[in-house]
């Protein structure tokens, strides 16, 4: 069975006083690949990772076999296109499952914010024994 996940960002509005929060409609929505993609597992809101003024979003698909049998991999948008990735991150190695995705600000110190990456069975030091990184914007 080939099944699509969508992930679909939703603008919604407080309203004050009230506590309503009211959905204004799909702004962008990004299709995984199929034959069980978990696209959209992770993700956040990376603060300004390309340096346009605007936030950007991470979305991860463990299962990404783009270079090896679900390696994983991270996908960089910009909320204010909604194009393709402006960058992508992938994992290595056969089952890697590189997924999680976590905002941890500029730690360079370059003016773009950076994004901490884990691969949860990783293999570089030990089998499956995972590893994170910090990819500067």
């Amino acid at each position: 069975m080939t099944r699509y996940l969508t992930f679909t960002l939703l603008l919604c509005m407080s309203w004050l006083g009230g506590g309503k929060v009211q959905a204004q409609g799909t702004l962008c929505s990004w299709l995984g690949s199929p034959n069980d993609s978990e696209y959209g597992l992770g993700l956040c809101r990376v603060g300004d990772f390309n340096g346009d003024g605007f936030p950007d979003l991470a979305l991860s698909d463990p299962y990404d076999s783009t270079v090896a049998l679900h390696a994983g991999a991270v996908f960089v948008y910009s909320t204010t296109s909604c194009t393709s990735p402006l960058t992508t991150f992938f994992g290595q190695n056969a089952e890697d499952r590189m997924g999680g995705v976590y905002a941890v600000g500029d730690v360079n110190g370059d003016g773009f914010d950076d994004l901490l990456i884990g691969t949860a069975r990783d293999s570089t030091v030990a089998t499956k024994a995972g590893m994170a990184r910090i990819e500067g914007g």
